[in-house]
C-alpha cells in the first residue's frame, strides 16, 4: 500500500475503530464485546484505484467522489479538510439516525 490516500484511509480506519472498541467495552463489558463486535466496526475497501470506508455497508467516504471540503482554495494544492475529522461526523449522523431510530 504506498498511495497515500490509502495510506491516511487506513490511519483514519484504525483509529475509529479502536475508539468504537474501547466505547463499546466501556458500556457492554469486555465479555459482551462479542455479542456486538461484527457490527461495530469501520472498513476499509480498496480495489487500488478508489478506496471507500463503510459502517455496515453505509459508505462514510469515497476517493472516488471526496466530499471534502477545500480548506485552503488560494492555492493550486488540494488541501482537503482532514479526512478523520470527515468520516467522523459521518458516522456520528449514522450512529445519531440509528439511536433515534431505535427511540
Amino acid at each position: 500500500m504506498s498511495n497515500p490516500i490509502e495510506i491516511e484511509a487506513l490511519e483514519v480506519v484504525t483509529q475509529i475503530n479502536e475508539q468504537l472498541y474501547e466505547k463499546l467495552v466501556a458500556v457492554v463489558g469486555e465479555k459482551e464485546y462479542a455479542n456486538y463486535a461484527h457490527f461495530a466496526y469501520v472498513l476499509l475497501s480498496s480495489t487500488g484505484t478508489t478506496c471507500i470506508i463503510t459502517f455496515n455497508d453505509i459508505v462514510l467516504w469515497s476517493s472516488e467522489d471526496d466530499a471534502r471540503e477545500y480548506i485552503n482554495v488560494d492555492t493550486d494544492e488540494e488541501d482537503f479538510e482532514p479526512l478523520l475529522g470527515f468520516v467522523q461526523r459521518g458516522l456520528s449522523c449514522v450512529l445519531a439516525t440509528c439511536a433515534a431510530l431505535l427511540k
